[in-house]
């Protein structure tokens, strides 16, 4: 009996039994799962004749795969894995496919494969991170064998500039603010320093300090870190920028400089305007953005806002912002109107305020839709005409640009026509009509400057009196 491993070409066995039975009956140990044989059986007849059966042709029973041995990361770039390994000890025939993943907890991405070959490639990869990779042998019938789990780092790739850098506080001798991580890159970061320089000066004298390395975790990331610059000269403004390393010796990527000043209490200099003011408008708020005055910020103990509608009987409203806030938000405000708004930093001297020169702007909220115009009705008419009156809408009065008049009497007779707002409180609006005593519904609704109408209002007219109509 001669049994011909036809998947592999190893394993191979014959016996020699000696059998004169009808029916001969042989057990083969050690033989290989999932494996193809060939079984040729061959009778030797007493007189040395020998008979060949036709050949038998079956396929060993599946066995759960152990292990992918010796997992190992062939190659690395900043953006890829190579990865390969040997088969398992176990049910190594028994092997259709590896299924083959890369993870990593700092991207929380996922990258899969199935393939047939003892290796493959992830690409696009982020630099930096350490991935986790798991292979396990599954078989022809879907049974997933043993996971192998180890990990592999992509290479260094310099990051992006650091970003967003913002004042946090000030002392007299010295600065923090935070930065936030580049959005290229990030996870390369391996440490960072603080410099600042005087901006009233072209010195190139640094202080500087080294910041620990960053904690590589997905939300500390976004929300950035602190530095802080100590040794400076108080009441002075200064440039201050972060450096990360770079691929190379003495390498570095510098972010954009912020300027941000030391401080002092009770020294008389006068303050000059705030900077740089910016705006955010929304329909019922405007959030404030400014910068500090450039040379005499170093004395700043707060900021003094005030505004007012620039038209109408509103009352000055105004708010102290404390030390090292550069943003105030006003709210409560009426969509569609411009507002005065008045920014000045003051100064405590010696127990006394004094406020600094002011920067005026102006601004407009956003456009809303108006409310319902109020107590819609019909006051004296000519004859042949309705004249009808309101009053303009309470909410978002100011958002008005014309009003929407549509005139009905039946199905077969309306019409519509548009008149601009004048901008006084109570409007008014004739209309001919046709020349019989009716009814007429008159409906009013105000508009935006960008068409958007509000909710109509409707009132009955009565003409007694009319004339003949052509």
């Amino acid at each position: 009996v001669v049994l011909t491993d036809t998947t592999s070409g190893f394993y191979n066995y014959s016996i020699n039994d000696f059998c004169t039975d009808t029916v001969c009956t042989e057990f083969m140990d050690n033989i290989r799962p999932c494996i193809s044989y060939s079984v040729l059986v061959e009778a030797e007849l007493m007189n040395g004749t020998k008979i060949s059966y036709p050949p038998l042709d079956f396929v060993m029973k599946e066995e759960k795969p152990s292990r992918p041995r010796r997992p190992t990361i062939e190659e690395s770039t900043a953006t890829s894995l190579k990865v390969s390994w040997l088969p398992p000890d176990v049910g190594e025939f028994c092997v259709d496919r590896y299924s083959v993943c890369a993870r990593s907890s700092a991207t929380e991405n996922e990258e899969c494969a199935e393939v047939q070959d003892l290796q493959t490639e992830f690409q696009g990869l982020s630099p930096c991170v350490e991935y986790e990779i798991s292979i396990n042998a599954v078989s022809a019938s879907g049974e997933p064998g043993e996971l192998n789990v180890f990990s592999g780092v992509t290479d260094f790739k310099t990051p992006g500039k650091p970003r967003h850098l913002s004042p946090k506080a000030s002392g007299t001798s010295s600065v923090t603010f935070s930065w936030s991580p580049p959005e290229d890159n990030h996870h390369c970061i391996r440490g960072s320093t603080a410099s600042c320089r005087e901006a009233a000066s072209d010195s190139s004298n640094k202080f500087t300090k080294i910041d620990t390395e960053l904690d590589r975790d997905t939300d500390s990331m976004e929300k950035g870190t602190y530095m802080e610059v100590t040794s400076l000269k108080e009441c002075t403004n200064y440039l201050c920028s972060v450096w990360i390393p770079a691929e190379g010796d003495n390498k570095w990527v510098k972010s954009d400089e912020l300027e941000i000043s030391t401080s002092i209490v009770g020294l008389p200099m006068p303050l000059e305007a705030p900077r740089h003011v910016q705006t955010n408008e929304q329909r019922n708020s405007i959030q404030l953005f400014w910068m500090n005055p450039k040379e005499a910020a170093r004395c700043i103990d707060g900021y003094y806002i005030s505004w007012i509608a620039s038209k109408g009987s509103s009352s000055l409203e105004s708010e102290f912002v404390e030390k090292g806030k550069l943003t105030y938000k006003l709210t409560g405000l009426e969509a569609c109107t411009l507002y005065d708004i008045r920014i000045s930093a003051y100064t405590e001297n010696w127990g006394k305020i004094i406020n600094g020169t002011a920067m005026d702007v102006q601004v407009e909220t956003l456009q809303d839709v108006p409310g319902p115009v109020q107590d819609l009705a019909q006051e004296e008419s000519s004859p042949g005409s309705i004249n009808m009156c309101w009053n303009v809408p309470l909410q978002n009065k100011n958002c008005v640009e014309s009003y929407r008049i549509e005139v009905k009497l039946n199905e077969a007779l309306s019409f519509t026509y548009y008149q601009d707002s004048t901008g006084v409180d109570h409007e008014c609006s004739s209309v001919n009509v046709p020349d019989c005593p009716a009814t007429y519904v008159v409906c009013v609704s105000p508009e935006n400057i960008e068409g958007k109408s509000g909710e109509n209002s409707c009132a009955e007219a009565k003409m007694e009196d009319c004339l003949t109509m052509e």
